[in-house]
C-alpha cells in the first residue's frame, strides 16, 4: 500500500511540475533567478505603482495581504485540500491543517526600472516548504506578469511650449 502511495505521488508531483503558458501582453523583461523564483524587470513604472498592482492582481486570485510596506508585500492563501496525500506527508499531518501558501514580493528601484522578486512557500505551524520552482512559482510569475502589465506606467512631462499666436496676441 505504501509503494502504491508514493508512486501516486510521484504522479502528482511530476504533473505539477508541467508547465503552462500564460498569454502575458506586458513588454517587461523576465528574468529567471538562479534558483527558478518569480522575478521581473519592469520599466517605467513606480515601486509604488507596481506593488498596488501586485495587491490588486493578488487580492484578484484569492490571496489576502498580511503585509504590505514600502519595499516588500506579503500574501497568504488557505491551502485547504489542494495538497492532499503528498502535503500530508511532506508537512506531516499536523500541520497540514493551518498550512497556508504565502507569497511574498520585494520591489526595489534600479537604474533600469523596478526589480520584482518573488518567494512562493506552503508555510505550516512547524514547518516551511519551498515552492520556488515547478507549478507554483510559473504561477505566481504570471501573476507578476500581469500586474506589471497592469501597473500604471509613468507618463513623461513634455516640456511647457507657447505658440508663436499666444506671443503675438500677448504683445497687442
Amino acid at each position: 500500500m505504501r509503494w502504491a502511495m508514493f508512486v501516486v505521488s510521484m504522479l502528482v508531483v511530476g504533473g505539477c511540475a508541467s508547465r503552462n503558458q500564460f498569454g502575458s501582453r506586458t513588454t517587461a523583461r523576465v528574468v529567471t533567478s538562479r534558483p527558478g523564483r518569480p522575478r521581473m524587470m519592469v520599466a517605467g513604472v513606480t515601486r509604488n505603482a507596481m506593488l498596488a498592482s501586485l495587491v490588486t492582481q493578488m487580492v484578484g486570485a484569492g490571496f489576502n495581504p498580511t503585509h504590505v510596506g514600502d519595499y516588500q508585500a506579503e500574501f497568504e492563501r488557505s491551502i485547504g485540500t489542494g495538497m492532499g496525500i503528498l502535503g500530508s506527508a511532506l508537512m506531516g499531518s499536523d500541520d497540514m491543517g493551518s498550512a497556508v501558501w504565502r507569497v511574498t514580493y520585494t520591489c526595489t528601484d534600479t537604474p533600469d526600472g523596478v526589480s520584482v522578486v518573488g518567494d512562493v512557500a506552503v508555510v505550516g505551524r512547524r514547518s516551511r516548504m519551498d515552492m520556488n520552482s515547478g507549478k507554483p512559482a510559473f504561477q505566481m510569475q504570471g501573476l507578476l506578469e500581469q500586474a506589471a502589465y497592469a501597473a500604471p506606467k509613468i507618463q513623461p512631462s513634455l516640456p511647457k511650449t507657447t505658440s508663436s499666436q499666444d506671443s503675438i496676441g500677448a504683445s497687442r
